[in-house]
């Protein structure tokens, strides 16, 4: 979408353009069984756990579990690992990220395994005060220390893991593996082909298409992740449909195209997905493909926000912070960005300092 109007619209389109093109927007998890391996994606939450216990219990000791993801519940986190040291499974980053509860899952494996764009990140476990925010947990971190050294590891990586605040990310690397006696291996499990799965698309659920369009991407055979994401997308599951959104936005992988962009997320919002909301709002609310409707815009941005999308709150402290659509109020304003920062938007720590209330 273009840039058009004054400086408040620019500044709206800003944070589009800065939301699009970050690949941080998290999701629940998606745990599927693909072949020998399972493939943990999004956001760990409440109910991961028995989820997880479901797809890998028929499966043997020495299954690869690949994860990708910024982290999420501890608990569910600490659940799933000892789950995984119990059945003795390895564990596996490609070329993914990561971070918080899901590199304690990572430490569970039995062997370990980061690929060469691979990152796995620590930070401290936190609790969101009664002001909105990231506070550590006493608590949460010492049982992340206890569950750590039930692992087998010493008070050296118990330290590493729990060293960065909650609002940062301290990245393993080779050097600090070593002095924080962290071992892993380089590159792929042996023996498991980078997991290409062998099955065809058709006999794939939506659920499963969508996590091996994202294998297929980090493997850069591009075209058949996009097909992937397609027939994932027109059989109606909406994580897909935004995700479709988001690459003819950008024009990522296929010709770009907005007026498409918007027909998969009014799909994915009619789903009430919240990133199809989020990203539909835009265009109704600058009126490009569409007639400009600003009420349906802030219903989709705050019909995201009722789901505790980061994003979508922050913007509806931004509308509330420069007077559009509603009457300015910093109240509100605050209300929101704290919202957004609690659920780990970090620009609205920036927007809660502007307006003096941080």
């Amino acid at each position: 979408m273009r840039i058009v109007g004054g400086p408040k619209f620019r500044r709206l389109c800003l944070t589009l353009v800065i939301v699009i093109g970050s690949t941080s927007i998290s999701r629940a998890a998606e745990i599927v069984a693909i072949n020998d391996e399972v493939v943990l994606t999004g956001e760990i939450k409440g109910g991961d756990y028995e989820k997880f216990k479901l797809v890998v219990r028929d499966l043997p000791s020495s299954t690869v579990v690949r994860l990708q993801s910024p982290g999420g519940s501890t608990l569910e986190g600490i659940s799933i690992g000892e789950h995984i040291r119990d059945r003795g499974f390895y564990t596996f980053v490609a070329n993914a990220d990561c971070a918080s509860s899901c590199a304690l899952i990572w430490l569970s494996g039995v062997k370990r395994w980061i690929g060469t764009n691979g990152r796995v990140g620590f930070h401290q476990s936190y609790t969101v005060n009664g002001s909105n925010r990231l506070t550590p947990s006493i608590r949460g971190n010492a049982l992340v220390g206890g569950y750590i050294g039930r692992l087998g590891y010493g008070y050296a990586a118990i330290s590493f893991a729990i060293a960065a605040p909650p609002q940062e990310i301290r990245w393993l690397n080779v050097r600090t593996a070593q002095r924080y006696e962290i071992s892993y291996r380089h590159g792929n499990p042996p023996g498991k082909g980078y997991a290409i799965p062998r099955r065809t698309v058709d006999v794939l659920s939506p659920e499963e298409m969508y996590s091996l369009a994202y294998e297929r991407y980090h493997l850069k055979r591009y075209s058949e992740a996009v097909d992937l994401m397609q027939a994932a997308a027109t059989a109606g599951y909406a994580p897909a449909q935004s995700q479709l959104g988001l690459l003819y936005e950008n024009g990522d992988l296929v010709q770009k195209d907005p007026r498409r962009a918007l027909k998969w997320y009014l799909r994915a919002a009619k789903q009430s997905d919240a990133t199809g909301e989020f990203f539909a709002a835009f265009y109704f609310f600058l009126g490009e493909e569409v007639g400009e409707d600003k009420l349906e815009a802030v219903r989709l941005w705050r019909s995201a926000a009722n789901k505790n999308d980061p994003e979508a709150e922050f913007m509806l402290g931004e509308l509330y912070a420069m007077g559009e659509v509603f009457k300015k109020d910093l109240v509100q304003a605050e209300y929101w960005y704290r919202r957004a920062l609690s659920h780990g938007n970090l620009d609205a720590r920036k927007e809660l300092q502007r307006i003096g209330a941080d």
